[in-house]
This record gives C-alpha cells, structure tokens and sequence, in this order.
C-alpha cells in the first residue's frame, strides 16, 4: 500500500469513526493498524478499550495501544497508563 492509499484509507477510516458508524471503519483501522499506522492502532485499541464497533476487550486493547506507542504515536500512552492503573489497582 502506497503513503497516500494509506493517507486515503485514514481519511476514510476517520470520517466514518466520527460519524459514529464503528463497523464500518473497524476494516479500515485493521488494515491500517497491520501496517503498522500508529494512529490507527490507536483509534482501533479505543475502539476495543470502549467497545465501539466490538466487544470490550482490555488485553487487544493493551496491544493495540503498546504498537502504537512503540510506533511512535506518544498519546496512546494516555489510555494505555489508564488501563495500567485500574489493573494495579484491581490488584491491590
């Protein structure tokens, strides 16, 4: 996939995640997210952190969100401290 298909792709996956119609962007930020789109794997660990479009499901989450820091996308480090935390606290 080329920069600006993968350019279009988020533009598309975004429009749709904002217009709230999960399901359909879900395959877009997959695709995204497997070639290693930092911003993708994000917005679709989000999307499985707060169950938009899919189950809730913490540890993909998690994953998800560790990619995409390693990717370089700092602020998904937000929401990956924050699973971190209820999971500290959920132990103590």
């Amino acid at each position: 996939m080329t920069k600006e298909e993968r350019k279009q792709m988020y533009k598309e996956a975004e429009k749709l995640f904002f217009n709230h119609k999960y399901e359909k962007a879900l395959p877009l930020f997959e695709t995204l997210a497997a070639e290693k789109h930092a911003v993708a794997q994000c917005t679709l660990g989000e999307m499985y952190l707060y169950g938009q479009g899919v189950s809730v499901d913490v540890e993909k989450a998690m994953e998800l969100l560790i990619q995409s820091v390693n990717n370089g996308f700092n602020p998904a480090g937000k929401p990956l401290s924050r699973i971190l935390q209820q999971k500290w606290d959920e132990e103590m």
